[in-house]
């Protein structure tokens, strides 16, 4: 399809006004060329013609006088003066003659000159024999025949006179031709020239406004997106030339800039609901944090009393183990040991029991805090989750922000308002990515802390088991030392065997309450450690909180500049 670009339709105007030009310019040069042929007409023919003629009229008079005065004079020698003056005369009329001949052009004209050329003929024969009359001296005969040629002297001097005539209507008429050339060339170039103006004007003033008409929509349009209203119509220009690519760039340029707005809208809001979720999380887990803490006080404290109960069952265990080594030397006093060792067997069972149980408590709280820890764990994984999301919304926030920076570089001047929006967006995202690279940090350096806390409790767990089954075991051995005891009486002869038994067991014994006791300071200090570990994960989610809302900040300063947009 034909397609008519501005600079083609300014050419196109400037074409048509040459070519009216140059027709007003031939038709111009046509008349004057009308003008010089009928000036010429009168300068080279009619004029010259005119000119002869009158000169032949007198000349033809001049010769008749001649003739009479020759008649006339008696004198012979003024007759030789007047016969030569008529030989120069009459050879000057046959000159003329002839020059007249050539500018004869019209039939009329040409059969003027024949009737005239015959009367100056027979007038040049009748005045031969005038002069051969007059050298025989016959004025009587030369009169006669001027007498007799008077008729042909009036009939030539009458066609000169025709001749005369009709050139100078000749003349008359190509000064006609040439006034009414000139007039009418005049009137054509005046009129042509008052055409072209007003053409010119209208011409001028539509080309004009077909420029700026639409020009004009487009600013109109512009200056309404440039107040942040999207919601203008699109413009309806059909033109195919620049302006109407500029219309249609216009339209395009608003539906992207509509779209790119939308799609930063949701990804705000979704940012807002996201760090709304990531603040929820945080909250949690720092709840399960709080739990955590507290388990693990109480875990510290019972690993304190198991500590304390430990150390006093050790010292009973001494000092058995001492009342054993004396049973053997003091056997004397066995029924008074015994009854000291069935009472101290018996507080060392009830000690024994009670350390199981608190060893029990400390493995289910144990077990508890393992648990809490592994939903962190899970709560942790929830939060990568998360900011994996925001940073994949930063990063097409900032690839919108990008596409709007190049809408607005296209719009030009008028889309400088838009490039500082998009800028800051860019920046909104750049922020928002750089604080979920933050929390991202955050949520897995509690990941490896969790980590190292699963494994501290595992360890825990596992030395707990062992220190209840060591725990048992004496518990067992307190039964025996309490049997034994009931039987001493009746087993005298056994008891030194007994006792050295015992002694053994004792000293067994002895090295178990030391496990158990070294369990219960690592138990201890996996209570600690699970206590710095949950004061790291609190303040971490505290930084994630603060995280969270400065993000969901953001997404409220990001809704706030873009709402000045109507779309």
């Amino acid at each position: 399809m034909f397609k008519l670009t501005l600079k083609k339709k300014i050419i196109s105007a400037a074409l048509i006004l040459v070519i009216v030009l140059s027709l007003s310019s031939v038709i111009g040069v046509i008349k004057m060329s009308e003008m010089g042929e009928a000036s010429d007409k009168v300068n080279n023919k009619s004029l010259p013609a005119v000119i002869l003629l009158q000169g032949m009229d007198k000349q033809i008079t001049e010769i008749d006088r001649l003739t009479v005065r020759l008649i006339l004079e008696e004198d012979a020698a003024v007759r030789s003066t007047y016969q030569e003056e008529l030989t120069k005369a009459t050879a000057s009329m046959d000159k003329r003659v002839n020059e007249y001949q050539s500018l004869a052009s019209t039939a009329e004209e040409k059969e003027l000159f024949t009737n005239f050329y015959g009367q100056w003929a027979m007038y040049l024969r009748h005045l031969k024999v005038v002069s051969a009359a007059m050298e025989e001296n016959d004025k009587v005969m030369a009169y006669m025949i001027i007498h007799g040629n008077s008729s042909i002297y009036k009939a030539a001097l009458d066609d000169v006179n025709k001749l005369k005539l009709l050139n100078e209507q000749y003349a008359t008429d190509a000064a006609n031709q040439s006034s009414d050339s000139y007039y009418s060339g005049k009137l054509f170039m005046i009129s042509l020239t008052i055409i072209c103006t007003i053409l010119g004007i209208i011409g001028s003033f539509l080309l004009a406004q077909s420029f700026t008409k639409p020009i004009l929509k487009i600013a109109e349009q512009m200056k309404l997106v440039t107040g942040g209203n999207l919601q203008v119509e699109p413009l309806r220009i059909r033109s195919k030339d620049e302006v109407g690519e500029l219309a249609s760039d216009f339209n395009e340029m608003c539906d992207s800039l509509r779209n790119l707005l939308k799609e930063v809208v949701d990804n705000s809001l979704l940012v807002a609901s996201t760090a709304e979720q990531l603040t929820a999380s945080a909250e949690q887990t720092s709840i399960a944090t709080e739990q955590i803490a507290i388990s693990a006080t109480q875990v510290a404290e019972g690993s304190q009393t198991q500590l304390s109960d430990i150390a006093e069952t050790l010292n009973y265990t001494v000092d058995v183990s001492k009342s054993v080594d004396n049973i053997t030397n003091r056997f004397v006093h066995v029924a008074n040991l015994t009854t000291q060792a069935q009472e101290k067997a018996n507080n060392g069972k009830t000690q024994m029991s009670s350390t199981v149980s608190q060893i029990r408590d400390v493995h289910t709280k144990v077990t508890q805090s393992a648990e809490v820890v592994n939903i962190l764990g899970e709560k942790s994984a929830e939060i990568r989750q998360i900011t994996a999301m925001i940073r994949e919304i930063a990063a097409r926030t900032n690839l919108l922000s990008i596409n709007a920076s190049i809408e607005a570089a296209r719009a030009g001047e008028q889309g400088k308002g838009f490039a500082v929006v998009a800028y800051e967006v860019r920046n909104l995202s750049a922020q928002a990515s750089e604080a979920t690279g933050k929390i991202s940090s955050l949520v897995n350096e509690i990941t490896l802390r969790t980590d190292e806390v699963v494994i501290s409790m595992n360890e825990g767990v596992q030395s707990l088991n062992e220190g209840m089954m060591l725990v048992e075991g004496v518990g067992n051995v307190f039964s025996e030392i309490v049997g034994a005891v009931e039987e001493v009486s009746g087993e005298v002869d056994t008891a030194a065997v007994e006792a050295r038994s015992v002694n053994e067991g004792t000293v067994s014994m002895v090295e178990s309450m030391r496990k158990i006791a070294e369990i219960s300071e690592r138990a201890a200090d996996s209570t600690q450690t699970v206590a710095s570990v949950v004061e790291e994960t609190t303040a971490s989610m505290q930084e994630v909180s603060a995280g969270a809302n400065m993000l969901a900040k953001r997404a409220e300063e990001m809704n706030q500049t873009v709402s000045v947009f109507k779309i």
